[in-house]
């Protein structure tokens, strides 16, 4: 199987082929700075292969996350009451963070 190599516009098409909108002229500022895929020269070009796209593409994809009201229930759940420099409990506005039921005067 011969490769094949992409030109940096190629490259950014087979990205948003695939949902992931990466504009050529952010592919030459990874070439410049790094944080971009892999690449190759071939005289004054800059060439992509389709294998190390995909690859770097799911590498810079982030983990699933469960939906919003999960990840606030999950938050709730593992909070802790929050304190201040001499170690009590910090007052929150709506009451205690020891007695939520509490409200402030």
């Amino acid at each position: 199987m011969t490769t094949r190599y992409l030109s940096r516009i190629e490259a950014s098409d087979h990205l948003k082929r695939k949902g992931l909108k990466v504009e050529p002229n952010t592919m030459q500022k990874y070439a410049t700075t790094g944080g971009g895929p892999p690449f190759r020269h071939f005289g004054n070009r800059t060439v992509y292969t389709e294998p190390e796209l995909d690859a770097w593409a799911e590498q810079k994809l982030a983990t699933p996350r469960p939906p919003r009201k999960v990840r606030a229930a999950l938050w709730a759940a593992q909070a802790v009451p929050a304190k201040g420099r001499s170690g009590k409990v910090k007052r929150t506005a709506v009451g205690t963070a020891n007695d939520p039921s509490k409200v402030l005067p």
